[in-house]
């Protein structure tokens, strides 16, 4: 074979399925052994520019790289650093060029393997890991076209419930962090129905300072902060248990938070709970962060960016073990 028909081979293997040309072209070394291929479908554009951006519509659809044969002029060359921006500096357009060599083809595609399908449904696929979350934290915090059984029960709270009487009862002095401020609500809610002395603390809050004062003073109580607030300016060494209502994805924050009660001066044995419920997305990442820290880390220390998460790592924290 020569190196055109082994490149369209290569394509063949990693199922591309589709191929978009400039006319006149790259695509003019190619034409024999793509016309001979039944698994690439080659589509001819008169424009480099056109051919750049449907190569990028069909990697957003498809999942998979968008191949282009064309020179490598300057419009070309503009239009895909372009769309590199627009993912984040990771190109899905593979440019083949008349220069090209097998090797280049397997590294262009292979050197972002499996990132085009989560980058190209970015906005899905954080909803879809925030509703794994809210639910294992409390079916309320669902959408309610999502909760379409009106689910108002949680296991993971009646736990808490169960944990803070004992606490309390013991004149434990307990912080809980929380990433969602709705349930930190709700938890609220419930604290204030039973009598309990509590306070609270999210990004929204005024006179923070004089929130954590009163409750450094006070005999007994239970502090409600948000995760991240949690994790910056405070000093809370008169608590002597935390517990971390749902688990942060970075585990540094959830570091971060629990250091608000080793701060210097702390005199008391300090105790920290993680409520983990088993059989969930909870469950993976706790078990992704003991094996692999370093990939946890990498995959979930910004859930405001997608950049970086394969299929493979994906399939990891969704897929059962066995």
């Amino acid at each position: 074979m020569n190196v055109s028909e082994y490149i369209v081979s290569y394509l063949e293997e990693k199922n591309i399925g589709r191929v978009f040309g400039v006319v006149g072209g790259a695509i003019l070394w190619f034409c024999k052994a793509l016309n001979e291929s039944k698994k690439i479908k080659p589509v001819f554009t008169n424009h480099e520019q056109a051919a750049a951006m449907a190569a990028d519509g069909w990697a957003r659809v498809s999942g998979k790289p968008g191949v282009v044969f064309s020179i490598n002029g300057p419009g070309m060359t503009n239009t895909i650093t372009g769309i590199a921006q627009a993912w984040v500096d990771s190109s899905p357009v593979i440019l083949i060029t008349g220069n090209s060599n097998l090797k280049s083809v397997q590294y262009e595609i292979e050197r972002n393997a499996g990132c085009y399908e989560i980058k190209s449904n970015a906005v899905a696929v954080l909803e879809g890991l925030l509703y794994l979350q809210e639910v294992c934290c409390h079916p309320a915090l669902l959408p309610k076209e999502i909760n379409n059984s009106h689910c108002l029960e949680s296991a993971k709270l009646d736990l808490l419930k169960e944990l803070l009487e004992k606490l309390y009862a013991a004149e434990h002095k307990v912080v809980i962090f929380s990433r969602f401020t709705r349930m930190l609500k709700l938890i609220e809610k419930w604290l204030s129905r039973e009598n309990y002395i509590y306070f609270y603390l999210d990004g929204k809050t005024k006179k923070r300072q004089k929130i954590v004062d009163e409750f450094e003073q006070s005999r007994r109580g239970v502090f409600l902060i948000s995760l991240r607030t949690g994790g910056t300016g405070l000093n809370l060494i008169s608590s002597d248990t935390a517990i971390i209502y749902d688990p942060w994805w970075n585990p540094a924050v959830e570091q971060q938070a629990g250091d608000r009660i080793y701060r210097i001066g702390q005199k008391k044995d300090v105790t920290i709970y993680k409520l983990i419920v088993a059989g969930t997305i909870e469950e993976k990442i706790q078990q992704l962060q003991d094996k692999k820290e370093k990939m946890a880390m990498q995959i979930l220390e910004n859930q405001d960016s997608i950049a970086g998460i394969t299929m493979e790592r994906l399939s990891e924290l969704l897929t059962e073990e066995r």
